[in-house]
């Protein structure tokens, strides 16, 4: 990998990595059954599992399974991309362990794979034989799970409060649920709880600002006296149980105050390198070929906050038609200069902006970089 790539990826791990006292809470751990899908797998000795572990710098799957077609090889995949291959034993089990953080070496169109909240699949090269979603909707579940996310909500830049809250969801495989909602240290009141835009209960700190709120599948909603245990005693300050009538998992999670925010964030474990990283850009510039001498162009290799990749190109002062963007000889994709000589083209690992195209080639280092039309470049450069 070049020095520019380097310090790439080393500017967004020092920044992510680097102690924080919110850091030290965030993590998930996940396991489910993978289901055999219908009439992929065949015998009594059939069975897989997922276990995932996340937490600041460390993001480790480990797939067991048995039942696979023996000496065969298999993908696991994330909603349809590939996270690792590998090869069933001859007695059709497998056991493979993955580092999610790890970067496909020298392709940097190759983005981390959060699989929270995707359907994992294991595919023998012709069907897929396994199957079950992680940390998807509720309703979704396979037949086994086991869940405890934790993460800090945000404080509100505005708020500026003093102290912390911390979101956390678990899951037995029971199938009994519970979201608590903490306040430690923060400002003394009345919280109102918004999930996704919907008011679902409240809580109200002690003197010391802690406070806790519990949303519990087993809750019996108006039980008691107000408390949620149907035991008819006195609410003790600084805690509540509700009902878990909601599915929490990627759910937007307010705290306010007096109608006004006071923390916020996604319920799941914010982890550095995988669903959360320091934005970053480097922009190169292109040369100009003899056949458009006047050319100007500037390529630009980027990290967004969500940890997609980006490859976008400008250019200037171009013959207006389309042209072919070629990596490394092979054509990737068509650009089409304006009437003024001008393009802005941006492709993106996971789109999210208008105007946005799939970044579902490879960039791999060192690789030639030209925009051509008809074969006759206008513009050359070279991946770093």
């Amino acid at each position: 990998m070049s020095s520019l790539r380097l310090a790439l990826f080393a500017l967004a791990a020092a920044v992510l990595l680097a102690p924080s006292p919110a850091s030290a809470k965030e993590e998930s751990k996940i396991q489910i059954n993978l289901d055999p899908v219908s009439g992929g797998v065949a015998g009594g000795r059939s069975g897989a599992k997922v276990k995932t572990q996340f937490m600041p710098g460390v993001a480790g799957l480990q797939l067991q399974a048995k039942g696979l077609a023996p000496s065969t090889e298999h993908a696991l995949l994330s909603d349809g991309v590939e996270i690792v291959r590998f090869m069933a034993g001859s007695n059709g089990q497998a056991n493979v362990k993955v580092d999610l953080l790890q970067l496909v070496a020298g392709d940097f169109a190759a983005a981390p794979v959060d699989p929270r909240g995707t359907l994992l699949t294991i595919n023998d090269g012709t069907a897929d034989v396994y199957a079950g979603w992680l940390y998807g909707p509720v309703a979704n579940d396979p037949s086994r799970v086991l869940i405890n996310e934790s993460t800090f909500l945000a404080p509100d830049a505005l708020a500026a409060p003093s102290g912390s809250a911390i979101a956390s969801y678990m899951m037995t495989p029971n199938r009994k649920g519970k979201l608590r909602i903490s306040l430690i240290g923060a400002p003394p009141g009345d919280y109102e709880i918004w999930i996704d835009g919907v008011l679902a209960g409240s809580m109200t700190t002690n003197p010391a600002g802690n406070a806790s709120a519990d949303f519990r599948s087993d809750a019996v909603p108006g039980a008691g006296s107000g408390n949620g245990n149907g035991n008819g005693k006195p609410k003790k300050a600084g805690k509540a149980k509700l009902p878990l009538n909601f599915d929490p998992r990627f759910a937007w999670i307010e705290l306010r105050m007096a109608g006004l925010p006071v923390f916020a964030g996604e319920m799941a474990a914010q982890i550095g390198g995988l669903n959360v990283c320091l934005p970053v850009e480097a922009p190169l510039p292109l040369i100009a070929a003899p056949a458009q001498p006047g050319a100007t162009g500037t390529v630009t290799l980027g990290i967004e906050d969500d940890c997609s990749r980006e490859f976008a190109v400008t250019v200037a002062g171009m013959v207006p038609g389309p042209y072919d963007l070629v990596l490394g000889g092979l054509p990737v994709a068509t650009l089409v200069v304006a009437p003024d000589g001008t393009g802005a083209f941006a492709f993106d690992t996971s789109p999210d902006q208008i105007g946005e195209l799939p970044l579902d080639f490879p960039l791999p280092s060192g690789a030639s970089l030209s925009i051509e039309a008809a074969g006759v470049p206008a513009l050359v450069g070279q991946l770093p």
